[in-house]
Order: structure tokens, then C-alpha cells, then sequence
């Protein structure tokens, strides 16, 4: 009967040990490779997003700031252009009494380029674009309108007025006599020709300043900026073509945007948007790729990008620009992902609180999935390779096979941590072994690219705290019986280390500091803060002390705290005065001319100072000498740093002494807060670049 009985067999029972084998090492082999790079690829892909949104966030500050400063600078020129003489003159005239009188005022307000100081001249040398001047109260008897437009050239594209009277950005300043400026993009039609997408500035004329809210203008400047004015801020940054920026103004109206482009290679189908090449370049474009020196985007990259501006459109986006606009800061903080096209793209916000623009960043989520895919695609090769070789042999080499993918298996989760100096030693010259020195090399890459990210941070981060500790350590300005007083300092990219200060005494005294610590960066920031709380300090302890003694005994700290502390070798130039209620002025320390502007006289006078620099020798009274020099009622002293006189221009000329001299002489008798706008305006308009800080400290007696 046992004979007989026969046990019921299922599939597996069939197979031989080989193939049991197989069954059994596939998933062990393959199953914890798939987590690993799962995990491993989820973990890398966030830290790489984080890391990628804080860069791009710091890009589009900088390019916001970057507009801001030319917008102000145009917005300074034109509120400058309203004062011209010639021009308001011409605004006074009612009516015109026949063509020629037309003709006639009209060039006396334009001007020509080599009327100094006149529209055409000011407007030539410090806007690029395009001007009109246009009066909606007065009728043109050569153009027979019902408004007059100035025009600066002959061939100059007329503005459509009827148009530009309901423009929703016209009507915005027409409305609120409290707007002084306007900035962004015109209905279209308005302007035609090359300023047609240009972004547009209009400033309005008040003979006298609107008291009521009715009050409104007639007479404005209308500037169309130069095309590719904004698209000048953002195209030299090769980091933001791997996504699209667009540019609003206050009604979300598109004035600038980096994508699509007109490639030599691609091209930009506008109905399916996207970018696409034939077939007569696909190989030139394919050789180009392949060559490992050069590092721009391949056709893969551009095909990422979003190029639909109606994107600006979707309810997410507009959900971000209305929280921008409220002034909800936290949209400029979180992680915003938005959809569009079946796409995700990691979104960027910017703002220019000036000029009312908005910065808006699409970044391809696929971008920051390349450089994972690229590993996965090598262990995902690599592993059916080793798995080829399991299924052949798995039963002879299944202990050879199985330790180096553990040992892959343990670096993964080491690199998942966090932690890139993690290396996998190769001891094969196999599949395995080159999976390993991939794998290697895809850590060096990782920690390359973590690296320049937190090296970019560190300087950010040590240039903000150099630029607060510079920015914060200034001192307000005293008000005071004998003496009107302005001062400024204007920080370059890179932190200078300029240090300026005053201190108003009870008894009408007014003691000031100025210099300037060797170096640049967070140095010298924190070596100007040990000079500023020296000086304080001992004026504190001692207020009736000389300024050589002043000079000394701040020499000694700064000695001890940067040769002694810090370690370091750098030194201070630095003067100490003291005015007095009658006009004597007491000084000592070793740092640039004291320049003296003579009322009667109508000169400059300059006085060498005598000393030594702070900080190289630990005792310098012997060597300090007190001077003096006495102003009288509407005399003043000018007090600077180097950063003012050796700024260059385009052709590397320095701003130079003379040329201050010359300058203080002609508007030596104005208001100190007028002489101090002049000279900003002055230097800004000569210099190419700035690269050093400009401070300096005007003082007059009464």
C-alpha cells in the first residue's frame, strides 16, 4: 500500500538545485540594490533641490537688487530732468501763437546734444532708451492734436496718446497723485518699431505739489527703455538658463523673459512650444555634445524648459504672485512646486519693492533628477551584468558575488547619511569593480558639486555679516548748534573696510573719526568695529582728552587686538578731530588729506596729516603730533577715504584729488546735504565699476 501512495509534487520540487539556487540569490541580489538606490536617490534628490532653490533664490536677489539700483538711478535723473530751466519754462507757455513759435519752444526745451545740462544732453548721458515729452493741455498747431509731444530726434516713432490715456499702468499714476513713478510694459500699439516690448518709466510734472487728491498732471516724461534692458541683468548668469525667468511688472504684465531663444542650432515651434532641430544639425549638435570640455545645456536641457508663458497664468502661479504683491514674505522661503503641462518646476520668487517688479523662476524638477538618473543608469547596467553572471554560475561564485554588492549596499547607506568622503575600495577588475569606481566617482562629483555649494554660502554669508557689521556701526548725525554736518558711505560688492564716526559732546564739542583698514571682507569689518569701540571707550572714560592722546591709546588696543588676537598683519589709517563751538578744530593721526573749503575765498585748502598707522607698532605717542586749524562761519571740512578719489572710469582714469578739489570748489557753497548728492552723483557718473567703499563726512561751521 506504501508502494502505491504517492505524494502530491508542486513546481518546486521539480527544480534542480541550480535553478533553486538562482531563485533564491536573484532576489537577494536584486531586492536590496533597488532600496538602496531608491532611498539613496530620494535623499540625494532633496538635499540637491534644498541646495539648488537657496542658490537660484540668491541669484534672483541679486538680479532684483542689480535693477533697482539702475531704476533709482533713472528715477534720480529724471526727477533732476523736471527741474531743467529750459524745460520748464516751455511747460509754462499756455498756447503756442503760430508754428514757428511751436517750433521755436520745442528746441528751446529738447535742446541738442551739446547744450550742457540740457534734456537731450542729461537724457543722452545717463538713460539709455528712448524719451518723450508729452503735454495734454496745450494743442499743437504743426501736428494738429489736442496735445503736444516733444520728440528728442527727427525719425523719432510717435506714442499712440489715445491709447496710452487707458493704459492700466497710465491710469495707475493719473489716479493716485501720490505715485511719483510708474514702471513696466504698455498695452500694445501704444509704442511701435524696436521700443515696442520695451518697459516703459513715466514721470508726471506738478508746477506745485498736489494738495488734494483730485489734483492731478498734464505734462509727463515717458521713457521706453533700450531693448534688452532687463534681459542686461540676467544673461551674463549662465546658472539661469537652466530655467525660464520671466519679469513682471506691478499687473503681472511680461516686460522681459530668458527663454524661448533664438538658437543658431535650435529652433522654437510656437505652436506646440517647445524647442526643435532638423536633421541637417542633429549630428553637428550631437559632436558638440560629446566634447568633454565644453559645459553648457545639450537639446535635453532646453527640452526641460518651460517656454508656455501661460504658465503665469494657472492658478498656483497666481496664488504665489498675489501673496508677493500682499507682501507675504513666506513665499519667498518655502518650496513652491508648480504643475504645469504635466511638468513640475520648482518656482522662485523675486520682488523689487522700487520699482513694484517681480521676479518669477521656473526650474525644471527633472534638472535636479539628472545627475541621480545618471548613477542609476550606471548600477542599473552594471547590475544586469552581474546578474547574467549569477544565473550562469551562481552556485560557484555566489559568496564572490554577493560581498562587493554588500559592500556597495553599505557605502549607499553611508552616502545616504550625508556623509561624500565615504570611497568604495576596488578589489576586482570586473563589472563589479568598475560599478565601484563609478559609484567613486559619482561621490566625487556629489561632494564637487556640495562643496561649491557651501563655498558660495560661506562667502555670502561672510560678506553679509562684514557689510552689517560695516552698515550698522554707523553713527547718526548729530545735530548741533555751530555745525551742519552729513556723512555717507556707500559699501562696494566686496567689503572695504571703511570706518567713519562722530560724536557730539554736551558742551558743543563734535569729535570725528575716519579710516580705513588694509584688506577686504570680514577682517577688516571686525578690525573697524574693534577701532569704532576704542574710540568710543576712551572718549567715554576721558572726554576732555587731546587727539593725539586719543590717537595713542587707540593705536595700543588695535595693536594688541590684531597683532596679538587675530594674528594678523594688517594695519589702519585713521584721523581723530575734535570742533569746537568757535570754529577751532584740533587733529591727529596719519590718513588722507584734510580738505578746507574757504568761504570768503571760494578755494580749497589741504591739510597733510601727520602720524602713523594703527596697528603696526605697539606704541606710537612720541610720533603723534596734535595740528590745528580754525573755521569761520559758512567754512567747512571734507573728510574721505581712497575709495573716493582712486575710483576709475572706462578708460582707467582715477577720480583723483584735483578733480575733488575743483568740484568742492564749485559747490562748496551749498547745503552739506546738496554737496554730498552732488558728489555721490558726480562720482557715480565718472566711475566704470565700483570696487572699493565710498565714504566720506562733510562738516561746516555755522
Amino acid at each position: 500500500m506504501s508502494d502505491s501512495k504517492k505524494t502530491k509534487k508542486g513546481f518546486w520540487s521539480y527544480l534542480k538545485i541550480r535553478s533553486k539556487l538562482i531563485f533564491i540569490i536573484l532576489p537577494t541580489a536584486i531586492i536590496p540594490l533597488v532600496v538602496v538606490v531608491s532611498f539613496t536617490s530620494w535623499r540625494l534628490y532633496n538635499h540637491l533641490e534644498n541646495q539648488g532653490r537657496e542658490s537660484y533664490s540668491t541669484l534672483i536677489q541679486q538680479v532684483s537688487k542689480n535693477v533697482e539700483f539702475l531704476y533709482n538711478q533713472n528715477a534720480r535723473t529724471l526727477s533732476n530732468m523736471l527741474d531743467i530751466p529750459a524745460l520748464v519754462e516751455g511747460f509754462r507757455v499756455a498756447e503756442y501763437k503760430s508754428a514757428q513759435d511751436e517750433i521755436d519752444i520745442g528746441q528751446m526745451m529738447i535742446g541738442n546734444v551739446t547744450t550742457r545740462g540740457g534734456l537731450r544732453n542729461t537724457f543722452e548721458e545717463k538713460i539709455e532708451g528712448m524719451l518723450y515729452v508729452v503735454e495734454l493741455d496745450k494743442k499743437s498747431i504743426n501736428d494738429k492734436t489736442d496735445y503736444k509731444q516733444h520728440l528728442l530726434i527727427d525719425n523719432q516713432i510717435r506714442l499712440d496718446i489715445d491709447l496710452l490715456l487707458k493704459d492700466p499702468l497710465f491710469l495707475k499714476l493719473k489716479s493716485d497723485n501720490k505715485v511719483k513713478l510708474v514702471f513696466g510694459r504698455l498695452t500694445e500699439g501704444i509704442i511701435t518699431g524696436i521700443y515696442a516690448d520695451s518697459p516703459v518709466m513715466i514721470y508726471p510734472y506738478y508746477a506745485v505739489p498736489p494738495e488734494k487728491e483730485t489734483d492731478t498732471f498734464t505734462k509727463f516724461l515717458l521713457v521706453a527703455l533700450k531693448p534688452g534692458f532687463l534681459s542686461s541683468f540676467y544673461n551674463e548668469i549662465e546658472s539661469l538658463n537652466f530655467g525660464t525667468l520671466y519679469v513682471l511688472d506691478s499687473f503681472n504684465n511680461v516686460m522681459s523673459f530668458n527663454h524661448p531663444l533664438e538658437e543658431e542650432d535650435f529652433v522654437f515651434d510656437n505652436e506646440k512650444k517647445t524647442y526643435i532641430f532638423d536633421k541637417e544639425t542633429e549630428k553637428s549638435i550631437i559632436d558638440y555634445e560629446k566634447d568633454e570640455k565644453v559645459d553648457l545645456m545639450n537639446f535635453d536641457d532646453y527640452k526641460m524648459l518651460n517656454v508656455d508663458s501661460a504658465i503665469l497664468q494657472t492658478p498656483q502661479v497666481n496664488e504665489l504672485l498675489t501673496k508677493m504683491a500682499e507682501g507675504d514674505m513666506d513665499v519667498f522661503y518655502e518650496k513652491n512646486i508648480v504643475t504645469h503641462n504635466n511638468e513640475k518646476y520648482l518656482t522662485v520668487l523675486g520682488f523689487g519693492e522700487d520699482s513694484q517688479t517681480k521676479y518669477v523662476y521656473f526650474h525644471p524638477v527633472k534638472q535636479f533628477q539628472k545627475p541621480i538618473v545618471a548613477v542609476v543608469r550606471i548600477i542599473v547596467l552594471f547590475s544586469g551584468i552581474m546578474i547574467l553572471l549569477i544565473v550562469l554560475i551562481s552556485y560557484m561564485f555566489s559568496k564572490t558575488f554577493t560581498r562587493p554588492i554588500n559592500t556597495l549596499v553599505s557605502a549607499t547607506h553611508v552616502v545616504a547619511q550625508g556623509n561624500y568622503n565615504h570611497f568604495i575600495e576596488s578589489k576586482y577588475n570586473d563589472e563589479i569593480g568598475i560599478l565601484s569606481e563609478n559609484f567613486n566617482q559619482m561621490i566625487k562629483n556629489i561632494k564637487a558639486y556640495q562643496d561649491r555649494l557651501l563655498s558660495a554660502e560661506r562667502e555670502k554669508s561672510e560678506l553679509e555679516l562684514a557689510s552689517k557689521i560695516q552698515t550698522c556701526l554707523l553713527p547718526a548725525i548729530p545735530q548741533r548748534e555751530h555745525y551742519d554736518i552729513t556723512a555717507t558711505m556707500i559699501p562696494a560688492a566686496e567689503v572695504g573696510g571703511d570706518y567713519y564716526d562722530l560724536i557730539g559732546e554736551t558742551n558743543g564739542r563734535i569729535w570725528f573719526g575716519i579710516g580705513d583698514v588694509s584688506g577686504h571682507g570680514l577682517t577688516s569689518g571686525l578690525i573697524m568695529m574693534m577701532a569704532q569701540t576704542a574710540f568710543n571707550t576712551i572718549l567715554l572714560n576721558d572726554p576732555t582728552i587731546s587727539s593725539d592722546k586719543l590717537v595713542a591709546q587707540v593705536n595700543k588696543v588695535m595693536y594688541q587686538n590684531i597683532k596679538q588676537r587675530l594674528g594678523e598683519d594688517h594695519f589702519m589709517t585713521i584721523s581723530f578731530m575734535v570742533a569746537n563751538p568757535d570754529g577751532t578744530v584740533q587733529l591727529s593721526g596719519c590718513h588722507l588729506d584734510v580738505l578746507i573749503y574757504r568761504s570768503k575765498t571760494k578755494k580749497v585748502e589741504r591739510l597733510e596729516t601727520n602720524g602713523v598707522w594703527l596697528g603696526l607698532i605697539p606704541d606710537i605717542e612720541k610720533s603723534t603730533v596734535e595740528s590745528s586749524f580754525k573755521l569761520e562761519q559758512g567754512d567747512l571740512f571734507f573728510l574721505y577715504t581712497d575709495g573716493l578719489i582712486e575710483c576709475t572710469n572706462a578708460k582707467d582714469e582715477q577720480y583723483d584729488m584735483e578733480r575733488l578739489i575743483k568740484k568742492l570748489e564749485e559747490i562748496g557753497d551749498k547745503p552739506v546735504k546738496d554737496i554730498e548728492e552732488e558728489i555721490i552723483n558726480d562720482v557715480f557718473h565718472f566711475l566704470k565699476e565700483q570696487k572699493d567703499d565710498i565714504t566720506f563726512v562733510v562738516a561746516r561751521k555755522k
